[in-house]
């Protein structure tokens, strides 16, 4: 049977639920990548940034027979269109661009469905200034540092990407790791995702 594959970027946004009974996760590998499996899903930790990203995506196509892979993790607000009250909001990513020149092509995803969609930009750095946000605001409505090159492994491997983000910051002010930590819980709602 073909297992989906779950990517994000750091185990500190999914752990709450790899290590919870409800879903039957077990830790499988711990190098080159951290990787948990269930019955139905494999979960691959990239670590953070574009080059882990698209390198953990090239290692799992040569290791996990799959169809399909989806990558949930954090975001940010590049907009002004998100605000406090978004914070923990989980939103499908339906289209992708890449702030970093050479990196003009942008991806058109298909959504999970039973969430909001944005748009997403994807930086090299954390968008921490309200310039760097800014600037990443002209390429997509939230922000992160590994959708857009998961995009690029996935169309090199001929394999269907779905991106959920959960927003964690909206401004410069925000402390990101807080929001990550508040929102970890959160996913063990995603019940089906998981299984």
């Amino acid at each position: 049977m073909k297992k989906g594959v779950i990517f994000a970027a750091a185990i500190s946004e999914v752990g709450g639920v790899l290590n919870s009974p409800k879903f039957g996760y077990r830790r499988v590998s711990e190098k080159p990548f951290e990787v948990w499996e269930n019955p139905t899903k494999v979960a691959v930790i990239t670590g953070i940034g574009l080059a882990n990203a698209a390198t953990a995506l090239a290692w799992a196509a040569g290791e996990y027979d799959f169809d399909f892979a989806v990558n949930i993790g954090a975001a940010g607000a590049a907009s002004g269109k998100f605000g406090a009250a978004d914070v923990g909001a989980y939103f499908d990513i339906t289209r992708i661009a890449c702030v970093e020149p050479y990196c003009e092509t942008v991806y058109e995803l298909g959504a999970l469905g039973g969430a909001r969609t944005a748009t997403l930009a994807t930086s090299s750095r954390p968008a921490s200034t309200a310039a760097q946000r800014a600037r990443a605001a002209g390429f997509g409505e939230l922000v992160d540092m590994e959708g857009w090159a998961l995009a690029r492994a996935a169309e090199a491997f001929s394999k269907k990407l779905f991106v959920r983000k959960i927003l964690t910051d909206f401004s410069p002010e925000c402390d990101i790791k807080a929001g990550i930590l508040s929102v970890c819980a959160a996913l063990g709602e995603l019940e089906n995702f998981w299984i």
